[in-house]
């Protein structure tokens, strides 16, 4: 009983000093809410960015993959060869991205990028004996 009775004096006695505190806690519960909402909205828009920087990728490797077969269809010689046009690759580049098709051996890895003649292997999972 004592406590409430030292709890319920320390409370401001007039009207106007409540009215200040409430303003203060109302003010301060709009900023956490305005605070939490401006992160929220950030957060959402590097999400929708990196979306559209994915779309983007996305379909300049599909038009890299379209140029690299129109070149092999363009191709007209009898034979294939690794200084034709197709085979030392090429670029384009747009306002906001390019996309390169090249083949390139790397030493370090076993990666290989681009377009290369597979015909010219042996295939060793056919069946029969090589004839030599």
């Amino acid at each position: 009983m004592n406590f409430k009775k030292s709890l319920i004096d320390t409370l401001p006695k007039e009207d106007g000093q409540i009215a200040l505190i409430l303003a203060f806690a109302f003010l301060a519960l709009l900023g956490a809410i305005g605070g939490s909402f401006l992160y929220r909205m950030r957060l959402e828009q590097r999400a929708a960015s990196n979306y559209q920087d994915s779309v983007k990728a996305y379909y300049l490797a599909e038009a890299g993959i379209e140029r690299a077969t129109a070149e092999l269809r363009n191709d007209n010689n009898e034979y294939d060869d690794l200084y034709e046009s197709w085979a030392l690759g090429f670029e384009e580049a747009w306002d906001e991205g390019k996309y390169s098709v090249y083949y390139e051996e790397k030493e370090e890895s076993k990666e290989r990028l681009g377009i290369f003649d597979e015909a010219a292997k042996i295939n060793i999972n056919a069946e029969g004996r090589i004839q030599a």
